[in-house]
């Protein structure tokens, strides 16, 4: 069984959070990010993609959330989000870039959170 790695930040600004693959590349099973309080600025999304090293026809969008809206969770918005990629993963090549991002206007406080192993699958 692989050893799973959780790359971390924190802050009360805007979230760009970065996961560089080097060696045999990545496996990213989820992501998540906790709010210290309700974010209220909508329409406002956090995205997941990843830069592929291999060129910008490979890059991808894996999920988008906006953390502010009523639809999300049904009380206006809400303060945990786990974003887990479908049930096979994401696979990060040497040189891929994911990145979770989110404007936070609302300066809310967070914390974000990469789950990944070593090796790609």
């Amino acid at each position: 069984m692989k050893k799973v790695h959780i790359s971390s930040a924190t802050g009360a600004a805007a979230i760009a959070h970065t996961l560089t693959a080097t060696g045999r590349g990545l496996h990213v099973s989820r992501y998540s990010v906790k709010f210290g309080t309700k974010p209220t600025t909508t329409p406002e999304n956090i995205t997941i993609t990843v830069d592929a090293a291999a060129g910008a026809a490979y890059d991808q969008v894996y999920d988008t959330v906006d953390p502010g809206s009523e639809s999300a969770a049904g009380d206006g918005s809400f303060t945990y989000i786990y974003l887990g990629p479908d049930s096979k993963g994401i696979d990060l090549a040497p040189g891929d870039v994911l990145t979770v991002a989110y404007v936070n206007t609302d300066t809310e406080t967070y914390g974000s959170s990469i789950y990944h192993t070593e090796g790609a699958g």
